[in-house]
């Protein structure tokens, strides 16, 4: 491990004396921030309008066609076959996995 000898090295050439537990705690706190980073950079889950729904779940997965309107455009999305939906309702949609969330 480059940190071994418990010295970290500057762009300045310069070395910073750094301990295993303040280590640790800057590690924690930037596996906190990039984690926090992830989770703003994905699209968040957006609200849409339930237009058509198919009762025949899929072959491959058991999930059933949903058409929802969001933002002025129509999205084939996914539903599990247990959720009861109909036109009208409002829904919250993953749109990079096309899914419908509860």
């Amino acid at each position: 491990m480059a940190l071994a000898n418990d010295y970290k090295q500057t762009v300045s050439g310069t070395s910073i004396p750094l301990s295993r537990a303040e280590f640790e705690v800057i590690k924690a706190r930037l596996t906190q921030l990039d984690d926090e980073l992830r989770r703003l950079l994905n699209p968040p889950l957006v609200y849409a309008t339930v237009l058509t729904t198919d009762t025949k779940p899929l072959v491959k997965n058991g999930d059933v066609n949903i058409v929802v309107y969001y933002d002025g455009k129509l999205f084939e999305v996914y539903a599990s076959s247990d959720m009861t939906l109909k036109p009208t309702d409002n829904v919250k949609v993953d749109l990079v996995t096309k899914r419908i969330h509860i």
